[in-house]
């Protein structure tokens, strides 16, 4: 068999060497072999169609939020990890290849995400944020019962918005050893059901949507990533440590009207009890102008400072 192969593999060669002598052709077989594509052209286009400038060259331009760069900046600071790939995973393209096939928001929702367990749900979730955010129509289906994707809600506008009762009323009990106690209505204290501590949503992100007041009062307190990112309007920031006191990573970025004020006591940020969010590492102010005694404020009796980033 192997003396087979080798004499297959010398007739091809012989082959290659006459038609490149009659094409008069000096490129090697080596470099015409390592320039051929390895994934179907379908893929090839779908990496083509996400080439863009880079996230880093991006300036701060309110006509530049409906592109790929500024959605990737958007998320940088929650999903650190992908913020520096601008090529998708193969699990991603396979997911693109199969939501181009139900463009229909009906049968998305009946026949696709049903066949998709929560962490393939999650990572159609990121992917879409970026490269081509969903309409509410498909995108709520992502989160099914549970409420979230694999613990993670991701609404992008303006080509989605923000339910009123995407996030539940959940108001926690005393934990159990593997089980967390909560009440399925904060109105309704009798009411209790065991969560698993995996099915938690603990990483939110909201960009340049508008969020509702009662469905900012239930944010969860599993939060640990949160980015409230290009709002189009104010919050009472000052409650949030109160709402969410595990938050390791927050992003503020691109709020206008984190601006200052005559004291920095008056500011937004000001009013924020820092101290309580004992486990923030990282704060996203990017675009945002800040006193510097609301800096100092911030890491004010911490072990290690909190990073700020600009």
């Amino acid at each position: 068999m192997s003396g087979v192969n080798e004499q297959l593999h010398r007739l091809r060669g012989e082959q290659f060497r006459h038609r490149q002598n009659v094409a008069r052709s000096r490129t090697h077989l080596s470099l015409q072999s390592s320039n051929s594509p390895c994934l179907p052209f379908s893929l090839l286009d779908l990496i083509e169609g996400t080439e863009e400038q880079s996230p880093s060259s991006k300036k701060d331009d309110s006509s530049d939020k409906n592109t790929r760069s500024w959605r990737t900046m958007a998320l940088s600071l929650v999903h650190a990890s992908e913020s520096n790939s601008t090529i998708p995973s193969l699990v991603q393209l396979c997911l693109c290849v199969l939501l181009r096939c139900f463009p229909d928001p009906t049968e998305f929702a009946e026949e696709f995400v049903p066949l998709l367990p929560p962490h393939l749900r999650r990572e159609l979730l990121r992917y879409t944020a970026v490269h081509e955010p969903l309409i509410n129509a498909k995108l709520y289906p992502l989160f099914s019962s549970a409420g979230h994707a694999d613990g993670e809600i991701i609404i992008m506008g303006p080509q989605s918005s923000l339910r009123n009762d995407i996030i539940p009323s959940y108001r926690y009990k005393a934990p159990s050893p593997d089980k967390t106690l909560i009440a399925a209505s904060a109105w309704d204290a009798e009411d209790v059901v065991e969560v698993d501590e995996g099915t938690r949503l603990h990483m939110l992100a909201l960009v340049s949507v508008g969020i509702p007041m009662q469905t900012y009062l239930n944010f969860p307190p599993s939060l640990t990533h949160l980015a409230l990112v290009d709002l189009p309007n104010s919050i009472p920031l000052h409650r949030l440590p109160g709402l969410c006191p595990s938050l390791v990573i927050l992003d503020l970025s691109f709020n206008r009207w984190l601006g200052s004020a005559k004291s920095s006591d008056d500011t937004t940020l000001g009013r924020v009890d820092w101290q309580k969010w004992s486990m923030l590492q990282v704060l996203g102010l990017r675009s945002c102008v800040i006193d510097s005694n609301v800096v100092e404020r911030i890491n004010r009796g911490r072990w290690a400072d909190v990073k700020i980033v600009q």
